[in-house]
């Protein structure tokens, strides 16, 4: 994981740089894929194979940040969870880092798939 995410961050200038490659890399390079029956891919499976469901894409961003020392988390939605992301901490402040759709670094999950037009599910809000 390390030499992964120390490649996809080579070029970048700062923290946010940084973040922002490796949340891109996982965004656009793992698809999103439902599973029938719950299973847990190691992260660098799922980097290497291009699939995963949200808590897949999680633990490999969050294993990537890691690696480069940023201290994260995984945050839920919903109670009980019905989703999962990755929360990265800047300063005093924890940033969505939503890997499913098209969202931004720092942007809410919510708020992206709303701007992306997208349905929720009432029981995440």
């Amino acid at each position: 994981m390390r030499r992964a995410a120390e490649g996809v961050a080579a070029g970048a200038r700062t923290t946010l740089d940084q973040i922002r490659a490796i949340h891109r890399l996982v965004r656009d390079g793992v698809l999103y894929t439902g599973e029938p029956r719950e299973t847990f891919s190691p992260p660098l499976r799922t980097l290497r194979v291009g699939l995963g469901d949200c808590d897949d894409q999680t633990r490999c961003l969050l294993a990537l940040l890691r690696a480069l020392g940023h201290r994260t988390r995984p945050g839920t939605l919903g109670e009980p969870p019905r989703h999962i992301a990755a929360q990265v901490q800047l300063g005093a402040t924890w940033h969505w880092l939503e890997t499913t759709i098209a969202a931004e670094p720092g942007e809410h999950p919510l708020a992206a798939a709303k701007r992306l037009g997208l349905a929720t599910r009432v029981d995440l809000r």
